[in-house]
């Protein structure tokens, strides 16, 4: 027979504490899902004190290539989905806030809406574009407002649409009229640059994600793809 307990003190029910009028998750739930996503993090978040003069904070550096062929993103994005369906139904948005502020590195590996949450870079979708630019243009527009693209074509970076518009901003570039994959104007610099406007990117608190294109056969014939998103940096 169960030993009687007071009513305040709420019910202890599948990783709830609930009262009459509302419930509370259990700590140990929180705990657990703090260390899954701390034991991801270790796993495959790379920190790096930053070079170069700057000042404050660190780097941290996910390679999505690597992170991918392990599964390892699909492994988070069930983690995932799996608290925010069961957290959802209590009072609990205050903690579930607060363990992605405490994590920069989830914001640019997913982009989140309360409790709803979508793959920034999604592989299937990048690899089923036919084309590079299409490809480019499917990575951009999931970058959101606080991401850098650097996509290198040849000798260059190269930044269009939005992303242009983001980097004459944050990066100080000029615009350039070069009509390519559907766009009239872009932004870029040369690949060897690349780490200084990354850091500088990164101080003004944008992430960026780096990709590159790729030779990859298909039906037969050599074409330029993305064949995963690439490396994600992001100031913290």
């Amino acid at each position: 027979m169960a030993e009687p307990r007071p009513v305040a003190r709420g019910v202890d029910w599948i990783g709830w504490r609930t009262w009459w009028d509302h419930r509370l998750p259990r700590r140990q739930t929180l705990a657990n899902l703090r260390g899954r996503l701390d034991t991801w993090a270790a796993e495959n978040v790379e920190v790096r004190q930053r070079s170069g003069g700057a000042t404050g904070g660190a780097v941290q550096r996910i390679d999505l290539r690597e992170a991918g062929e392990r599964g390892a993103l699909e492994e988070l994005r069930s983690t995932l989905e799996s608290y925010s369906g069961h957290l959802r139904h209590g009072r609990a948005y205050r903690a579930w806030d607060r363990e992605w502020r405490a994590r920069p590195w989830l914001a640019g590996l997913f982009a989140r809406d309360t409790w709803d949450l979508a793959e920034r870079w999604p592989e299937r979708r990048i690899a089923r574009a036919r084309s590079l630019s299409e490809q480019i243009a499917e990575l951009t527009s999931r970058a959101g407002e606080h991401t850098l693209v650097f996509s290198r074509v040849g000798r260059y970076v190269e930044m269009r649409g939005s992303q242009r518009l983001l980097a004459e901003r944050v990066l100080a570039l000029r615009t350039a009229r070069l009509p390519r994959g559907g766009f009239a104007f872009v932004a870029g610099f040369p690949a060897k640059l690349l780490a200084a406007f990354r850091a500088r990117a990164l101080r003004r608190g944008v992430s960026v994600l780096e990709v590159r294109e790729e030779d990859e056969v298909a039906g037969g014939r050599r074409r330029r793809a993305i064949r995963r998103p690439g490396l994600l940096s992001i100031a913290c």
